[in-house]
């Protein structure tokens, strides 16, 4: 799937829904789902950028009320030279979502995408306070500083460790620290 950007180069992305207008497609929850947004970006397909006849719309219908139409968005159709469109809808508490597109004029090559089409859903609130009152076990943390305790909360609760009794909190994080940082959680 590939779509242009407001410069008209070349975007790709590795997932998302094609669909020829006109289209519709559906997806129902059950109560109680964690979803709270549906995100995508929008427009036609990168490979019919040589053909500027493709005239389409793009709705999202929540429940059955509109809750997006780039028609209304853009003022207009979207054609293949029309930059790509990011689109967040509140989901939340929804039963049915359903993904419309329309053809305008006619439908030569209204490739339609939806690009990184997903649901997604927010982080757990933190319900455990972090402490106030720390003892700080790396060399290089400076006591008083802003980040004392978060740097404490990490530590203690196994995220990070540091390394030879430094933390480094003025380091840039490696792709591999993240990785088991995120792996931790």
């Amino acid at each position: 799937i590939s779509l242009a950007d407001k410069n008209g180069n070349k975007v790709e992305f590795a997932k998302g829904i094609g669909a020829h207008a006109s289209s519709e497609i559906i997806y129902q929850f059950e109560d109680g789902h964690e979803f709270k947004y549906f995100e995508s970006y929008t427009g036609v397909d990168y490979a019919k950028y040589s053909y500027d006849a493709s005239t389409v719309t793009f709705e999202v219908w929540v429940d059955g009320k509109k809750a997006y139409d780039s028609y209304e968005s853009l003022g207009g159709v979207t054609r293949v030279t029309t930059p790509m469109q990011f689109v967040k809808v509140d989901i939340a508490d929804a039963r049915e979502v359903k993904l419309i597109t329309k053809e305008y004029d006619t439908n030569a090559y209204d490739h339609s995408e939806w690009a990184d089409a997903c649901f997604t859903r927010s982080l757990p609130e933190r319900t455990e306070e972090v402490k106030e009152s720390v003892t700080n076990v790396f060399q290089d943390v400076a006591e008083g500083r802003w980040y004392v305790a978060a740097v404490q909360y990490v530590y203690d609760n196994g995220l990070m460790s540091g390394s030879n009794g430094l933390f480094n909190p003025t380091s840039d994080i490696t792709r591999a620290q993240l990785v088991t940082t995120l792996y931790r959680l």
